[in-house]
């Protein structure tokens, strides 16, 4: 497949997690609900912590989605412009940020005991893997592969 066929593929991989950040955001609420069932197997274990406790994982969530917003918006201008004109800095600056996020996020996950967490980040790093490893910098003026 062409390198715009997996340039566009990563497009849409950012516009995911732009959208999963945005979900965390606007609906910190069902998004703490999810993380709830997804650790502790039941919806409403999180929300049975105290009022101000759940209020303050619903803020984190929401400061957690807005983060991802602003990477993924970053993640796109990168992706659609140094990227598609083949910058070979462009790919690494994309790497390099996934890669930044996802080994200390996925250690602390596991070291906390939370390696549900660490399911759901390799399944982002996989899903952005499959558009990176075709794309491996190029020189530019290569033309597509």
């Amino acid at each position: 497949m062409s390198f715009q066929f997996w340039q566009r593929y990563l497009m849409v991989a950012v516009g995911a997690t732009v959208a999963y950040g945005s979900f965390l955001a606007v609906r910190p609420d069902l998004a703490t609900s999810m993380f709830s069932f997804m650790f502790f197997g039941d919806l409403d274990h999180i929300g049975a912590f105290p009022r101000g406790s759940v209020a303050y994982v619903e803020f984190l969530t929401a400061v957690l989605g807005s983060v991802l917003i602003g990477w993924g918006v970053t993640l796109l201008l990168v992706v659609h412009y140094p990227f598609k004109n083949h910058e070979p800095y462009a790919w690494n600056m994309v790497v390099m940020s996934i890669l930044a996020w996802y080994v200390p996020d996925t250690i602390i996950s596991v070291m906390t005991g939370f390696w549900q967490n660490a399911v759901m980040n390799t399944g982002f790093l996989v899903m952005f893997a499959i558009g990176l490893i075709p794309t491996r910098a190029r020189p530019r003026g290569a033309g597509p592969a």
